[in-house]
């Protein structure tokens, strides 16, 4: 069982619980889960498979995330880029898979 492993066992256990808070935003187990699951879904259907490299470069973590999680289950592997590519970001953003509730203080 690996950390991923986890995360999804803990979204069928507890989907509504607290799984992240970054930068004002707040992602339950369920929402994280089923985000990391459709950009899988989403990423394949796109060509992305085993055996690629893709490049990152997401300033919000929480997209970070869903995208390392859903390219480790394709066995993608995942760099941080430095070249400023808009592609993989307008995809994923055009997905929302992963509505967030801002927090109000």
């Amino acid at each position: 069982m690996n950390c991923l492993d986890v995360i999804l066992f803990q979204a069928e256990l507890t989907p509504e619980k607290l799984a992240i808070i970054a930068q004002g935003h707040v992602i339950s187990y369920g929402k994280l889960a089923h985000g990391i699951i459709s950009a899988q879904r989403r990423l394949a259907a796109s060509g992305i498979g085993e055996g690629h490299t893709v490049g990152l470069n997401i300033a919000h973590p929480i997209d970070h995330l869903i995208l390392i999680c859903a390219l480790y289950r394709l066995r993608v592997a995942s760099a941080r880029s430095t070249r400023h590519s808009m592609a993989i970001s307008i995809m994923f953003r055009s997905m929302q898979c992963w509505p967030t509730a801002s927090i109000r203080r």
